[in-house]
C-alpha cells in the first residue's frame, strides 16, 4: 500500500511535518520568549510548504486515479494555510 499511495503520504508527511516544526517553534517563542507575533519568515515558510503539499497532492491525485487519501491530502494541504498566517 505504501508503494501504492507513495504521493499522497509524502503530500501527507509534509502538511504534519509543517504543522509540528512551526507549532513547536511558535510555542517555544510564546512560552520563552513571550513573543504574540511573529515575522514574515514564518508565514514565508509555511507558504512554500503549502505549495509543495498541494502540488505532491495534485501528483499524487493523477498518479493514484484521484484516490481518497490523495483527495484528503490535497484539502489537509490546502486547508493548512489557515494554521500558518494565525
Amino acid at each position: 500500500m505504501i508503494k501504492r499511495q507513495m504521493w499522497s503520504i509524502l503530500s501527507l508527511a509534509i502538511t504534519i511535518g509543517m504543522w509540528a516544526a512551526i507549532g513547536s517553534y511558535t510555542q517555544y517563542q510564546y512560552r520563552i520568549h513571550h513573543v504574540t507575533s511573529f515575522s514574515g519568515g514564518i508565514t514565508t515558510l509555511g507558504g512554500l510548504s503549502v505549495l509543495a503539499s498541494v502540488a505532491t497532492g495534485g501528483i499524487a491525485a493523477k498518479k493514484e486515479n484521484a484516490s481518497p487519501i490523495s483527495l484528503i491530502a490535497i484539502v489537509l494541504g490546502a486547508l493548512s494555510i489557515a494554521f500558518y498566517t494565525v
